[in-house]
């Protein structure tokens, strides 16, 4: 009974991940979502309250791998440059498991203003450490500072976006590397920025 169970919630999650992805939240459809899924709307509502709960449970499990960038301490690093490797390598294999388990739900996250907010906010979190360890003489609260964190962090954001949206055309080898190669160009656009700053 529970696999049964199981069963029809994967079917309405996968049937939404496609709604999502294909209309946007605004535009997406309870009545379609159920049609997708083969069953009634009523149905639906066993399983989830409504809309929000629905895109939400579509999205948490992106947005909780992308949470392991929070754990990330720069300060077990000797170099600020294997810092940034680790979270190179971090952020690269989690994009890639998620584009394995699930492409749509990857792409809809990375597209919502409220998720990609957050994601971004990890990334800007974890530059600020890495700075803060990278030149102590550095004051963070400074504007350029900040702006340029913000910068980098939005950037590294948008090219990994524009991976995923490769990512049915490319085979995972090719994203992965192109991945790892825009990281480090954004490691070595840093280092040049910071000698310019100082």
């Amino acid at each position: 009974m529970q696999t049964l169970k199981d069963s029809i919630k994967d079917q309405i999650l996968l049937a939404a991940s496609k709604e999502f992805k294909e209309k946007g939240y605004q535009l997406a459809s309870l009545r379609h979502i159920a049609h997708e899924a083969n069953i009634s709307v009523g149905n639906v509502y066993r399983y989830f309250n409504g809309k929000q709960e629905l895109y939400e449970a579509v999205i948490r499990t992106t947005l909780s791998e992308f949470e392991i960038l929070l754990s990330l301490d720069p300060t077990q690093y000797d170099q600020p440059q294997l810092a940034f490797k680790a979270m190179v390598e971090t952020f690269s294999s989690t994009l890639m498991s998620l584009i394995e388990q699930d492409a749509q739900a990857l792409s809809i996250a990375l597209n919502d203003p409220v998720s990609s907010a957050l994601i971004q906010q990890q990334l800007h979190v974890f530059l600020t450490r890495l700075a803060s360890q990278w030149d102590k003489s550095i004051d963070l609260n400074l504007q350029q500072y900040q702006l340029l964190i913000q910068m980098l962090s939005t950037g590294i954001f948008h090219g990994c976006l524009k991976a995923v949206q490769q990512a049915s055309l490319c085979d995972t080898e090719t994203i992965q590397q192109a991945i790892s190669m825009y990281f480090e160009l954004h490691s070595y656009m840093t280092y040049a920025i910071q000698g310019d700053l100082s």
